[in-house]
């Protein structure tokens, strides 16, 4: 790909549209809905499709005390296997994924009301929890029960065994987290907050306020919990918006450094092994989910920071 030399000033209006094109490239739009909004929005939206797909790596498995007990896992022990197998090994979870998972974005016209949309996992923008179809499309069995679980970069923590269509707002499911990881990072404890005014909220208000763009907080055993994670009204995971405000304002800084110095780059320079040419050539460039500047002529990579959180 050839990429644009730039002139003085330009090199933030490149770099702008390049992360603009490599959104709009990613995400299926067939209402081309998507290209009339702005940067800021698109990384929201991006954010949020990319953070429904879990990354793909070995990680350690756990079972709640609940799981093990339940009645369920013994009714699915071969898809439970097969897995902690999947999980373990590193594997592409995605056939056990919902295939709404597909859809990165929903036009106006096809919005239901209430806000039901495919676009939007509510669950796991609340709390950060997936859920794993215990059937795959090669093998159907599992029917209408789902695996919910929560991954952290190294361990995966499997909750329970629940019916699709099930609660899932419930406070019985938090109440396994806690009570099984309290330290796994799904959960903050509210240091200041010695329990909530009104501890009989039930199941059914909180998915309402759930539904509604509203987090919960949590009464566990005579002490409060917060969400890690927690949803903007939208429905979307507030982390996508924090890291969506912190790349626009990080493009606002940048966009100062290049003003007031073009050459200031090439004091980063940090590839190894390679010397800074006499003249150098940035130029905008998105690689691997990551924005930045590429030195045309060694064709050094320096980034400035990833497009998701």
């Amino acid at each position: 790909m050839t990429l644009p030399s730039l002139g003085e000033g330009a090199f933030i209006v490149g770099l702008r549209e390049m992360i603009r094109d490599h959104l709009l490239g990613k995400m299926p739009d067939p209402s081309g809905e998507l290209a009339q909004r702005d940067l800021q929005e698109l990384l929201v939206i991006y954010g949020n499709w990319r953070g429904r797909y879990m990354a793909v790596r070995p990680r350690q498995v756990h079972e709640s005390r609940e799981l093990q007990a339940s009645s369920k896992r013994s009714k699915h022990i071969p898809a439970l296997h097969a897995i902690r197998t999947e999980i373990e090994t590193g594997q592409d979870m995605m056939p056990r994924l919902s295939r709404r998972v597909r859809d990165a974005y929903v036009p106006e016209g096809e919005r239901p009301h209430p806000p039901y949309r495919r676009d939007r996992d509510l669950l796991l923008a609340d709390w950060g929890i997936y859920h794993l179809h215990l059937g795959t499309k090669k093998c159907k069995s599992g029917g209408d029960d789902v695996l919910l679980a929560y991954f952290t970069r190294h361990d995966a923590f499997l909750i329970d065994i629940r019916v699709h269509r099930d609660n899932w707002a419930s406070v019985s499911l938090m109440k396994i987290v806690v009570r099984n990881w309290p330290g796994n990072g799904a959960v903050l404890e509210a240091r200041s907050g010695i329990g909530l005014e009104d501890g009989t909220i039930s199941d059914s208000d909180r998915l309402a306020y759930r539904q509604a763009g509203v987090t919960m907080p949590l009464e566990i055993d005579g002490k409060v919990y917060l969400p890690a994670a927690g949803q903007t009204c939208s429905g979307t995971p507030m982390a996508v918006t924090e890291h969506a405000n912190v790349l626009m304002h990080r493009l606002r800084e940048l966009d100062s450094r290049f003003t007031e110095d073009l050459r200031w780059l090439d004091g980063c320079f940090g590839c190894e092994r390679q010397s800074l040419p006499e003249q150098p050539d940035w130029r905008p460039y998105v690689h691997e989910e990551q924005y930045g500047a590429l030195e045309w002529q060694t064709h050094c990579f320096v980034p400035f920071g990833p497009l998701t959180p």
